[in-house]
């Protein structure tokens, strides 16, 4: 029988039922589980008290007594984080940017990268956005708060010896210590999480990190002897071609159809795309430097925008260069939005498509030359569609064929300028992967379409929220 370890730090609803359902899941299985519960030992986390501030009466401890009564072999460690708040290891870094963070590292933790991930997650807000006077205390405190969670996780699994250890995600702040720790120790990991409009999913490895995801992918394509597997990969595909509107979440406001024209022509008529251009997929920027901070770690760019404004005069003059900002960004912070078109206004030769604009992004980079991204869905899209793609930092297809990682600009250009060939059988194992991995079922979560939770059919944050 063996041991395994789930790590909680976030009390907000749907994360913190996941807790319980991994546990249930796990003890069902036979395994002994153990609980380490640390949500009141970070810094900047949110916990809900309510209208009650008895500790017991929070959602954490009433989940953890209806478990209890399941009588499986769990157990609840909320002690094992606990400390002074004088001795934390305090970091008192002194950046003149948030860029700089980049390159905190402890113990080869790249805890820096982590605050800028959980400070964005918190803030919901590109945290490279704001000036460095408002975060750098922030931001050293969570590198504080991760430091001590990831020394503290190291003495944890050395004295428990799990197995196995489950955490939330992984890229953010304490989870991003525990992955790390649990990697030191060379103890298997999974990150549990819930995906809009996919549910459910424990992943075996990091997601965000899209070299390991690349490697991966290829290893489940080759190890499947599904004859089928080809077919799913297309079906996959060809379903989000035909796609004509977007939806951010189920219970989204923001509802984006789009134009679909009926014929290439047209559809360069219509946006005014008459000389040959090249298109660059823009990816949210709180999500894309939450998620994909270390995947530029190499590039000679610090983001998207600075990336925009240094390539577009370097291209060459025959081709226009045409940037469509992700749909995402309707339900994204104004800062976010405003500093495209901040950016737009210094651009007057780029021809900028809107976050709410109905052009067809499919069609739109079907009829360019090349196609630039930072790792989007949208580039394994292209490249099955027989278009090569430049991407601006790792992406989880870039071993297909005519899928180019670009490290300087004056690499960009030249892959611009370049001949680039594309074998569209070659991202068919992304295509696989993605539908394959579809949400697992519950046995006792439930989340409806306002993202309303019940646990056993009993909604523990009623009153608290």
């Amino acid at each position: 029988m063996s041991n395994v370890i789930i790590f909680g730090f976030r009390s907000n609803p749907i994360n913190l039922e996941l807790i319980f359902e991994v546990a249930l899941q796990e003890a069902s299985k036979g395994h002994d589980v153990k609980i380490a519960w640390g949500g009141e030992d970070v810094f900047y986390n949110e916990i809900y008290k309510g209208k009650n501030s008895i500790l017991w009466m929070r959602p954490f401890y009433r989940l953890y007594s209806r478990i209890k009564s399941e009588n499986l072999n769990i157990k609840l460690d909320d002690v094992w984080l606990k400390t002074s708040f004088d001795e934390h290891p305090f970091v008192t870094f002194d950046a003149t940017s948030p860029f700089d963070y980049f390159n905190v590292y402890h113990d080869q933790y790249s805890v820096g990268c982590a605050a800028i991930s959980a400070l964005t997650d918190i803030l919901r807000v590109d945290a490279t956005a704001l000036p460095i006077n408002q975060t750098r205390q922030q931001l050293n405190l969570l590198c504080s708060s991760n430091i001590h969670v990831y020394n503290t996780t190291i003495e944890y699994l050395e004295r428990e010896s799990p197995t196995k250890v489950f955490v939330f995600n992984g890229r953010f702040g304490p989870e991003s210590a525990v992955a790390a720790a649990a990697q030191k120790l060379d103890i298997e990991c999974s990150f549990y999480e819930w995906i809009a409009n996919t549910g459910f999913i424990c992943w075996p490895f990091q997601t965000h990190n899209a070299k390991l995801v690349d490697r991966k992918i290829f290893e489940i394509w080759d190890r499947e002897n599904d004859a089928a597997k080809v077919d799913v990969a297309k079906a996959w595909f060809d379903g989000r071609a035909t796609s004509v509107g977007f939806r951010i979440q189920k219970n989204s406001d923001f509802h984006l159809k789009f134009d679909k024209a009926k014929n290439s022509g047209d559809f360069l008529r219509v946006n005014k795309l008459e000389n040959p251009y090249i298109v660059f997929f823009q990816s949210s920027d709180d999500e894309f430097i939450g998620v994909n901070a270390f995947n530029i770690t190499r590039s000679q760019w610090r983001n998207q925008l600075e990336f925009v404004e240094k390539i577009a005069p370097q291209l060459p003059e025959r081709l226009s260069l045409v940037v469509r900002l992700h749909p995402h960004m309707q339900d994204k912070a104004e800062l976010d939005r405003l500093r495209w078109r901040e950016l737009s206004a210094r651009l007057p030769n780029v021809k900028f498509f809107w976050e709410d604009d109905k052009v067809d992004s499919y069609a739109l980079g079907i009829n360019a030359q090349k196609v630039m991204c930072f790792g989007s869905t949208i580039g394994a899209e292209m490249l099955y569609q027989g278009k090569p793609v430049i991407t601006g930092s790792d992406s989880p297809y870039q071993s297909s064929s005519g899928c180019e990682r670009a490290e300087s600009y004056s690499q960009v250009v030249s892959l611009v300028n370049s001949q680039i060939v594309v074998d569209s059988s070659t991202v068919l194992p992304y295509g696989y992967f993605r539908s394959a991995f579809k949400g697992q079922p519950t046995k006792y979560l439930e989340v409806n379409e306002k993202r309303r939770t019940l646990f056993d059919n009993v909604d523990y944050f009623a009153g608290y929220t």
